[in-house]
């Protein structure tokens, strides 16, 4: 393992705190679910242990290898561990995964309809969205892997019947993810009562991977928003575009 420093883990950890919260404060993560975030340089991931999720604080995050052993933090670790391990194993440009059980998403997973990208929040899932499809807890390594055949390269999966995996470049793209594919599936089903959703054409938009690894007017809005950090605090780590730059530029953003 790789000599990761204290001030490296501890920011992981405060970060992944915060995602719990805002999930929960935007009624994508309830009772139960968890975010994971890779350690830099190492085959080692970080999670909140399996009690309700808007406990946790930075002392009780567990540090857990990709065969799903704990190696420090109080745990106990989520039974769905296996869906971390599985996509990390495979998803070698993911660094975070959240699992939970939004409501709208479960019912998009439920019913034989495609989200169509029919606004610019649901053209982040362009690219499709795949459907696991069995409701069964993901708690073994073979599940896992399965799950993690079914989202291939895709920023989300629906388990039919259970809940939704996200993937992102960062905990707070990641969790974007989620948060996009929660307000995408309620409007399309709001739609789906008077017309049919019909894609828009955004051909000039860059990849959502890109914007997510840098999501510097969202997940600030949602810091504030929920009272996460000091306005100031948001504001000093704020790294906007260049003055000048179109957000369809890829290459304006900062890495």
């Amino acid at each position: 393992m790789a000599d990761v420093s204290k001030t490296i883990i501890d920011d992981l950890k405060k970060r992944l705190v915060e995602g719990l919260y805002v999930l929960a404060e935007e009624d994508v993560l309830g009772a139960m679910g968890h975010i994971s975030v890779r350690v830099p340089g190492t085959d080692m991931f970080l999670i909140n242990p399996r009690y309700a999720p808007n406990l946790a604080e930075v002392d009780d995050i567990c540090l857990v290898t990709l065969d799903g052993q704990r190696v420090d933090g109080p745990g106990p670790i989520p039974g769905e561990t296996p869906i971390h391990t599985g996509i990390f194993k495979r998803r070698p440009e993911v660094e975070s995964v959240v699992h939970c059980h939004p409501r709208n998403a479960v019912i998009m997973g439920c019913i034989d309809v495609n989200l169509v990208p029919f606004n610019i929040m649901a053209n982040t899932f362009r690219r499709g969205l795949p459907v696991y499809p069995e409701a069964h807890q993901v708690d073994t390594p073979e599940r896992g892997d399965a799950l993690a055949i079914a989202l291939g390269d895709h920023l989300a999966v629906l388990q039919r019947g259970h809940g939704i995996a996200s993937v992102g470049p960062s905990i707070e793209g990641c969790c974007l993810v989620s948060i996009r594919l929660e307000q995408s599936c309620r409007d399309q089903l709001e739609v789906m009562k008077f017309s049919k959703p019909e894609p828009v054409s955004d051909n000039e938009s860059p990849d959502p991977w890109v914007g997510l690894k840098n999501p510097y007017r969202e997940w600030p809005f949602l810091l504030q928003k929920h009272h996460v950090r000091p306005r100031d605090a948001i504001k000093a780590d704020l790294r906007p575009p260049p003055e000048g730059s179109r957000s369809r530029d890829a290459t304006s953003r900062p890495a």
